[in-house]
């Protein structure tokens, strides 16, 4: 379960983009975030997937807060979520299969077992 509690984040610490946002997604859960441009949505996406640290707030996965963020935060944590970012396109490969584009990161954690049924 990721649980992030009252979040304020941003590129300029006066000027946050994300004030006081809470929001908890399960295991297997997808989550769709909508809002006008600027609002956020990125911003929120990148702290939740520990590419950017928030100002303030609390994260936690599966029952531990998060401490450390980008390369500083353990392996486990860091493939724990994943984010489909505005354009999907440009972060695939064309020339790669479905299965594939979904296997190569399971591939990549140790975690090839889980392949098949992915």
């Amino acid at each position: 379960m990721l649980e992030l509690t009252r979040i304020t984040a941003g590129y300029d610490r006066r000027a946050p983009v994300v004030r006081d946002v809470s929001l908890s997604v399960g295991h297997g859960e997808a989550v769709g975030l909508l809002g006008p441009s600027g609002c956020g949505k990125s911003t929120l996406a990148k702290v939740a997937a520990l590419l950017h640290r928030p100002d303030a707030g609390t994260m936690t996965l599966d029952r531990t807060v998060v401490r450390g963020w980008r390369h500083h935060a353990p392996r486990e944590q860091r493939t724990a979520v994943g984010v489909v970012f505005q354009q999907p396109r440009l972060s695939a490969d064309p020339r790669l299969s479905l299965r594939e584009l979904i296997a190569q990161p399971l591939r990549s954690t140790g975690r090839r077992r889980e392949v098949p049924a992915r």
